[in-house]
């Protein structure tokens, strides 16, 4: 079944469309289609029902093989010479639009993990069949300088550089959330004010149900009229339920305020990001934040493109266990920092990203990246992509020395057309001797092969 699907794709998308797709599908348009003839894929977008509404149809088929020589593990893991999954995901979608009004979205997903990985992740890799997004969206207000929308239902969600919440696209199974939005857009401002509960992924057919622990509500503000630069400003609050017995109560409010400025001008970009997080457990309070930038440069070479690129991160840690105050940042969800060949996420670091880039001929991307790491506190652990907790600081990691290592990266991606793409992304992270006291781990290895087809 997976072999004819497959072919099945490559048949459609080699007579594809003429825009790129967009990672939130439900914000794609079409209706550039609606005055010329169609043919191939262009046929499934742009499908008339009577003289009111319009259907779209598509969806992805990502086929991936991962592999980890000597990953870090936890302490309650045994060392892992290595561990290797096949996954496959499949996700298809029907888009309806009547008039300017309504819009109505809904998507499947079909995500499966063979079953030789040594370090189990259900939660993330394997969903046999499950409801991914479905909303409805009414529009009280459509003019070309000013428009209001309310959505309500499941929907994915990325705000801005996604440090604070996102779709998560790297795990076989995406992140989707129950809520409500407003989005408001007039004269160069873009608002959007929401309420959500993550959904909680549950392997199985349309076993998925909504989080009873997280709960997130904010208001995300874009300020585009003042080009060359933009600026973003907002707040995200959520509150976490970290109860693990009935009759108990321990719950985290967590209020977050963050300032983004971005710069384009010609072949330069440069972008600033700081967030300052305030809150409450129980008799604790919180006080976090989190400094992040970027600066980057392309120059084109004839039909070759070249890009120097300088990227850092620093993200708060608790710096004393032992006062009332908790200095941990944290977020709803995050893109992992600096890939997924790292084993840390975004909390208690430090790192240091120079990398070159290089394109041929509008197909071939190539990718040479390298990082150093640093733990900002001491007295912190340090947190996986997932953010949870995986090397305690007094039991796993020595209090002698911040550096955790070092990492080199080289990501070859070929797009085929816009629908077909290939990519392949080895790295390889050199453990500090923090590391390598903590937990006795090699250098680790990471490989990754992904074909990826749009529609």
């Amino acid at each position: 079944m997976r072999l004819y699907l497959s072919f099945l794709a490559v048949c459609f998308v080699f007579n594809g469309i003429s825009q790129p797709f967009n990672k939130l599908r439900y914000k794609e348009d079409y209706s550039f289609l609606e005055e010329q003839s169609k043919k191939g894929l262009e046929k499934l977008k742009w499908m008339p029902i009577g003289k009111i509404a319009i259907l779209s149809v598509g969806g992805e088929l990502r086929e991936q093989y991962t592999r980890y020589n000597n990953p870090i593990v936890n302490a309650n893991q045994a060392s892992i010479g290595f561990n290797d999954w096949y996954l496959h995901r499949f996700m298809a979608h029907a888009d309806l639009r009547i008039k300017q009004n309504w819009h109505f979205f809904a998507q499947l997903g079909n995500s499966l993990l063979l079953p030789n990985s040594k370090i189990a992740r259900p939660e993330i890799d394997r969903n046999e069949l499950y409801l991914h997004q479905a909303f409805a969206l009414w529009r009280p207000l459509a003019q070309k300088n000013q428009s209001i929308a309310i959505k309500l239902g499941r929907s994915e969600v990325s705000l801005g550089s996604d440090r604070m919440i996102t779709l998560r696209g790297s795990p076989n199974v995406r992140l989707s959330y129950n809520g409500a939005f407003i989005d408001i857009s007039t004269l160069g401002v873009q608002s959007q004010i929401f309420w959500v509960k993550p959904i909680v992924s549950t392997p199985g057919f349309l076993n998925n149900t909504q989080s009873n622990v997280l709960t997130g509500w904010g208001a995300y503000q874009t300020l585009s009229f003042l080009k060359p630069s933009r600026i973003e400003l907002y707040y995200i609050g959520f509150r976490k339920n970290h109860n693990t017995m009935p009759g108990t109560s321990d719950t985290e409010q967590r209020h977050s305020f963050g300032l983004r400025y971005a710069l384009k001008r010609g072949g330069t970009q440069v972008a600033h990001e700081f967030i300052y997080q305030l809150g409450k457990r129980e008799k604790q309070h919180i006080k976090a934040w989190q400094y992040s930038g970027s600066s980057i440069y392309t120059s084109a070479l004839g039909e070759r493109q070249a890009t120097a690129m300088f990227k850092w991160n620093v993200v708060s840690g608790d710096t004393n266990p032992t006062d009332n105050q908790i200095n941990t940042f944290y977020t709803l969800s995050a893109k992992p920092p600096m890939g997924d060949a790292s084993p840390f996420g975004a909390i208690n670091l430090v790192n240091l990203n120079p990398a070159v880039q290089m394109k041929f001929f509008g197909k071939l991307r190539a990718t040479l990246a390298y990082y150093a790491m640093w733990r900002y506190s001491l007295h912190d652990g340090m947190y996986s992509k997932g953010l949870n907790l995986f090397l305690n600081h007094e039991t796993d990691l020595p209090a002698d020395n911040y550096f955790l290592g070092n990492q080199i990266g080289l990501n070859l991606s070929y797009l085929l057309n816009k629908n077909i793409s290939f990519t392949i992304d080895p790295a390889y992270y050199i453990p500090s001797n923090l590391i390598k006291k903590g937990r006795n781990n090699k250098n680790m290895l990471y490989t990754m092969a992904q074909f990826h087809i749009l529609f």
